[in-house]
């Protein structure tokens, strides 16, 4: 098992939790897992970071894979968000006819 430790994106710490295989792991099975274990310390909305700088959508979550948002030292960054931000999703006439 490998420790990932989460942090805010200032770099204060919030907790560690253990992944069983890094390479396979998805970041919506890695919130779930936060959700289980440290749901206390971690603010209720909240967007995960790319490694690359920019933040990670909710349905991008169950797409990606744990290694695109580790950053160096196993750190996966986190940037708390309010309900305020959190952008409504519009609907266009394409995607209603899928």
């Amino acid at each position: 098992m490998t420790p990932i430790e989460i942090k805010f994106k200032g770099g204060s710490s919030v907790a560690v939790i253990f992944i069983k295989n890094v390479m396979t792991a998805r970041l919506s099975g890695v919130q779930k897992k936060m959700k289980e274990e440290v749901d206390e310390l971690v603010p209720e909305n909240f967007h995960f970071l790319s490694s690359w700088g920019p933040p990670i959508g909710r349905l991008q979550d169950t797409k990606m894979a744990l290694t695109e948002a580790l950053h160096e030292g196993n750190i996966l960054m986190l940037r708390e968000t309010s309900r305020s931000q959190i952008p409504k999703r519009k609907i266009t006439g394409v995607e209603e006819a899928e």
